[in-house]
């Protein structure tokens, strides 16, 4: 793999998880008046993945 091609791949990869991240935000401020515990325990636990993701690829 070139490094023009891992750089590439590192792009869409940062596009598609921000993508994800600005997803999740806006669930979260949908459902902010309904929301259960074990719902916001799983979204804040989907963000710290994400997060991690991010990092462990140098974003």
């Amino acid at each position: 793999m070139t490094t023009r091609k891992k750089k590439n791949d590192k792009k869409e990869l940062k596009k598609e998880m921000d993508k994800i991240d600005f997803s999740i935000q806006r669930i979260i401020a949908e459902t902010e008046t309904f929301r259960t515990e074990d719902t916001f325990i799983a979204l804040e636990e989907t963000i710290i993945k994400i997060r991690n993701l991010k990092r462990d690829n140098g974003n």
